[in-house]
């Protein structure tokens, strides 16, 4: 089982002390809004994935058993791009192992969002700033503060010269992920697999932590087992938020505690 954690960095790039008009001033100054996006593309490959090894550091290499595990799960490119949203398929993992590899074990960098200027009233200028939010969601074995420290080296290293770069960062939590092999986990398949009528991985089952499951880290430190799922219950809000397919449903992570044996 798998928890995966994000934080943020908010980097705003400065160059001018005021807009400028860009058909006086254009191609003699610097474009912060330009600089910025050169920068933020030094994150990723043409395929979004990480393309900082600082970044990649810690990251568990998949088992055969990990990759059986993910080829058994339903899966094509079609479905994803359906729940995803995504506009082309084409655009999707090409099978099981790849997309759930992505998902669950390997970190990902986002653009949650960028600005400069307002969209539909900026006029012909070149502006004095430019922002980025930047969100990495890490994955277990990795340490969050060495990539906070990663990730603000390299866009200290890529910035442009003359430019004023600024990062504000939001203090990192840590992922975790523990060993399904512990009898807890075979004992909430069992029954989830009488609840639903299906054994676990074949109804389309997601799992959200929501407020419930935010001390399962420390319940799983204390009982050694890491956390087991169960309370299944509809929520059209979370599942609509979360792009999840009409026929899943979403499973709340609680804090469980299980006898310890002298």
């Amino acid at each position: 089982m798998i928890s995966r954690r994000s934080f943020l960095q908010a980097a705003p790039l400065a160059a001018l002390a005021a807009p400028l008009h860009s058909g006086i001033w254009g191609g003699a100054v610097p474009d912060p809004a330009a600089a910025l996006a050169r920068l933020l593309a030094t994150l990723t490959d043409a395929q979004g994935r990480i393309a900082v090894p600082a970044l990649l550091a810690g990251v568990r290499p998949l088992s055969d058993a990990d990759r059986a595990d993910f080829a058994r799960l339903p899966y094509t490119p079609a479905w994803f791009a359906g729940v995803a949203g995504l506009l082309d398929a084409a655009a999707a993992p090409a099978d099981a192992v790849e997309a759930h590899r992505r998902l669950w074990r390997e970190p990902a960098i986002a653009i949650n969002a960028i600005q400069c200027g307002e969209r539909g009233r900026t006029g012909n200028v070149v502006m004095d700033a430019a922002w980025a939010r930047i969100g990495l969601r890490i994955v277990p074995d990795q340490d969050p503060a060495v990539l906070m420290r990663a990730l603000c080296d390299h866009l200290r290293a890529h910035a442009p010269p003359g430019m004023r770069l600024t990062l504000h960062e939001r203090e990192p939590g840590p992922a975790w992920g523990t060993d399904t092999a512990h009898p807890a986990f075979a004992a909430a398949r069992s029954a989830l697999g009488l609840g639903f009528g299906v054994e676990p991985g074949q109804g389309g089952v997601a799992i959200e932590a929501g407020h419930a499951g935010q001390n399962v880290l420390l319940e799983a430190v204390s009982l050694g087992i890491g956390a087991v799922p169960v309370g299944a219950f509809q929520d059209a809000h979370i599942s609509r938020m979360m792009g999840f397919d009409e026929k899943e449903t979403p499973l709340y992570l609680i804090p469980v505690g299980i006898p310890k044996t002298p």
